[in-house]
């Protein structure tokens, strides 16, 4: 079984899996690992629903759309069973969270930390926010699955790297994808 699949099986969110209980998963990707987000919302959409949580703008319900509508007739009710939220600050994730209702369904977080780098939140308020916002997570799991992504903290702010240490110890599955080795290139012309 391919790795992503494994971790999808951990954190409960796949067909036929059975966890001892509802977990909470950390995606590590490049650009906050959206592809994989994406992909995730069709699934879940064309299964049962979903809430997603987007913390950095960058969800693109187009091509969710465009996946419902070529897996199914009945895309319009996948559309429906999808709820989404965005915060554009610390404090709207941190409120977005609060909100979540207690069902089944799966949350995704996207990019959640990207909200807790704002420069004009002090790194202790940050750092503060996060821990709420991770105590919360720990009691939406006993109702749902979860899965969030995280950016990278920016260079500026090398204190806000904890923040990131501070996500990882908070969950139960982590998946990392794997570096792709790098393959020189060979132009065809060049002998």
């Amino acid at each position: 079984m391919d790795p992503f699949e494994t971790f999808v099986q951990e954190v409960g969110i796949a067909p036929n899996s059975r966890p001892k209980a509802t977990r909470f998963g950390l995606i590590e990707a490049p650009g906050a690992g959206l592809g994989y987000m994406l992909n995730l919302a069709i699934y879940l959409g064309l299964q049962g629903g979903q809430l997603i949580i987007d913390g950095s703008n960058r969800f693109d319900l187009h091509y969710v759309a465009y996946g419902f509508r070529r897996f199914t007739p009945e895309w319009e009710r996948a559309a429906e069973r999808t709820q989404i939220v965005r915060a554009f600050t610390c404090y709207e994730m941190v409120k977005a969270l609060e909100q979540v209702p207690p069902q089944p369904q799966p949350l995704l977080v996207i990019d959640m930390l990207s909200t807790f780098f704002d420069e004009a939140v002090t790194d202790r308020q940050s750092f503060r926010l996060v821990e709420k916002a991770l105590t919360i997570l720990e009691k939406v799991k006993k109702h749902r699955p979860a899965i969030l992504t995280l950016s990278p903290a920016p260079h500026d702010q090398p204190k806000r790297k904890g923040l990131i240490a501070q996500v990882r110890e908070a969950v139960d599955v982590v998946y990392v994808e794997p570096q792709q080795p790098e393959r020189e290139t060979q132009l065809s012309f060049i002998g």
